[in-house]
């Protein structure tokens, strides 16, 4: 569906592409690991009606099990707790809060939407599809 924006130049056109779960996976190691790390505090993990044993992904090239904390979100009724610095509360990172991040993203921030898309993301972009999926918006940086 093309929506006008109001400016006579241009159109917004929505669309539906897929991402790779193993993108997915990277822009959240990117994000944990570097990209959101200045404002990240604590993870807590919430397994729902699973046992820990169950949530398991095998890193594609060694074979190992990936670290909990980058695979967790992307289980059905699972999600990792992130508590930013200096707040008191847990925000919920599961495959709903994903989805609708990526959705925002594209919407209010396209040019690291589309790095994603083209692999061109960095710590930045992770960053960005984290605290807009968590929060709906920049909060920090």
């Amino acid at each position: 569906m093309a929506i006008w924006t109001g400016n006579e130049s241009s159109f917004k056109v929505q669309t539906e592409v897929e991402i790779p779960l193993p993108k997915m996976r990277d822009l959240l190691v990117s994000a944990l690991e570097g990209g959101s790390n200045y404002w990240v505090d604590q993870l807590k993990f919430d397994f729902g009606d699973k046992k820990k044993e169950e949530c398991v992904m095998l890193d594609e090239y060694s074979e190992e099990p990936l670290p909990l904390k980058y695979v967790l979100p992307f289980f059905p009724g699972t999600s990792l707790l992130i508590k930013p610095v200096e707040e008191r509360k847990y925000y919920e990172l599961n495959l709903t809060v994903i989805c609708h991040g990526l959705q925002e993203m594209a919407n209010v921030f396209p040019v690291h939407f589309k790095n994603i898309l083209e692999d061109n993301d960095d710590a930045e972009t992770a960053d960005v599809f984290l605290q807009v999926a968590l929060f709906g918006e920049l909060v920090y940086g």
